[in-house]
């Protein structure tokens, strides 16, 4: 059996006040602090992020380094470069190899390292637009374009 109710017995709601409005965010905002990471604490949280940018700065300086030591290295000598830098990292060739093909496609692009060493992106973000780009086929001009877009759309502009 189906009770309908008459619309004129419904309570009417009236808009909140500034100040009950306040209260009513001021207090929802008091137990979801409670709520947020009870397990770990701000300060550990806070470390825990300084050493990711510790981690990404050390990947900006790796890049650079090991496209450094690319262009140092003579013809014969580029092709153990893989080799080189999979021993200095304690890897394979293979992924020394790896790590040379990615710091050479990240000097091709201004702008990402040094977005990495600004703290505006990751390593991840950067790994990211990399593998993005290798999706499609675009001439070095036209990934210089899309990563500067990136780059500008990322800082707001």
């Amino acid at each position: 059996m189906s009770t309908s109710l008459d619309w004129s017995s419904r309570r009417v709601l009236t808009a909140l006040s500034a100040q009950e409005l306040a209260a009513l965010v001021d207090g929802s905002i008091a137990r979801t602090e409670g709520l947020l990471f009870t397990a770990t604490p701000t300060e550990e949280l806070d470390a825990i992020g300084r050493w990711q940018q510790l981690k990404d700065q050390a990947f900006a300086g790796q890049m650079r380094e090991i496209v450094a030591a690319y262009n140092r290295a003579s013809g014969a000598q580029r092709e153990f470069a893989a080799d080189e830098v999979g021993l200095a990292v304690g890897a394979t060739s293979t992924t020394g190899g790896n790590l040379v093909m990615q710091a050479l496609s990240l000097a091709e692009l201004p702008g990402l390292l040094e977005a990495v060493e600004g703290g505006l992106l990751t390593e991840r973000h950067v790994l990211a637009v990399l593998r993005e780009l290798d999706k499609v086929d675009l001439a070095l001009e036209q990934r210089h374009a899309v990563v500067l877009v990136m780059l500008a759309r990322n800082r707001g502009e």
